[in-house]
Order: C-alpha cells, then sequence, then structure tokens
C-alpha cells in the first residue's frame, strides 16, 4: 500500500486546498491519503480550527521515513502543474490553488457548512481581509483591497443581497 500525505501551513483557506490535493493526487494514482502530525503546521490566523476536524475519514499514520516529495515549484501557487505517478509513499508541499488538483467529486462538504445555502439564499458574505494581508510577507498577493471590496458591493447594488461582513479585524466606531 502507497501512501499520500500533505504538509499542512498556513491559513484555514490553504489547509483546505492542500487537503483537496491531496484527496486528488490519492484519487488520481490510487494512494491511501493520510496525515502525519509533524506536517501540520501551527497557525497564528484568528479562528483556526484543526483541518482533520473537517476530514475525520482521513487517519493519522506514524511514518516520516520513506517518502517522496513533490515540493510546488516557489511562485506556481496558482498555476497547475501536473503532478508525476510516483512509486511508493509521496508527500506533497505546496498550495496547489487549483481546481484541477481537486478530486473529481469535488471535496465532501464540511458538516459545518450543511443547511447553509437554503439559511443564508438571500445573503453574500464579504471577508474583509486585513492582519495578514497587510503584512509585507504578503505583498505577493498584488489585491488593492479598497477597490476589490468597492467592486465586490457594486456587483450587488441593485439587488435585495444582503451583505454579511466577516473579518478578522472588525473596528467598531461611533
Amino acid at each position: 500500500m502507497s501512501y499520500v500525505s500533505v504538509r499542512i501551513s498556513d491559513g484555514l483557506g490553504n489547509r483546505f486546498f492542500q487537503m483537496a490535493a491531496m484527496l486528488g493526487y490519492s484519487e488520481k494514482f490510487g494512494h491511501t491519503p493520510v496525515l502525519i502530525k509533524d506536517w501540520i503546521l501551527n497557525t497564528n490566523h484568528v479562528g483556526y480550527y484543526g483541518i482533520q476536524d473537517y476530514f475525520p475519514e482521513v487517519r493519522f499514520i506514524d511514518l516520516k521515513r520513506g517518502w517522496t516529495m513533490l515540493d510546488e515549484r516557489d511562485g506556481a501557487s496558482y498555476t497547475y502543474l501536473s503532478l508525476p505517478r510516483v512509486e511508493g509513499n509521496v508527500h506533497l508541499k505546496g498550495y496547489f490553488q487549483s481546481e484541477k488538483y481537486f478530486p473529481s467529486t469535488g471535496v465532501k462538504k464540511p458538516l459545518l457548512l450543511e443547511g447553509l445555502e437554503t439559511r443564508y439564499r438571500d445573503y453574500a458574505f464579504l471577508h474583509v481581509r486585513r492582519g495578514d494581508y497587510l503584512l509585507e510577507v504578503c505583498k505577493h498577493h498584488y489585491v488593492d483591497l479598497s477597490n476589490y471590496y468597492r467592486y465586490a458591493l457594486a456587483y450587488f447594488a441593485n439587488s435585495d443581497t444582503r451583505i454579511l461582513v466577516c473579518s478578522d479585524a472588525i473596528v467598531t466606531g461611533k
């Protein structure tokens, strides 16, 4: 039996992409998806939940040797690069932010999200990123946040859609 695992890092969104890539590799090449505790890095993101809480069917094993690492090329996070078939155990490292890495059936919706489609049918969520997007290390995202939020809100200007604002840095004032 061959395994595939992934280095889990950064915020919850990145962690979902990393898990999806592992599950996609598993489906494509027949490897069993597993998690290695030492490869799940701590995060300082607010509201973090353990990624394993969303994927209880993926079990942990304690096998730290005998892995072939497939390391995503620097700067290639948003570009799909076909992963090769590897005989034996595979350790994925990167962000894998393309749906082309996902399993063909998609990723099972976490129980946490069940029922949101009907409960919030007339709502849109606007996630105001402050925190890490203000750091120099995150300048590679190249997102002009002021214009992005104006554009996002304008998209719903002529509708009855309610906007729910979520943020990691809510500022209230009078």
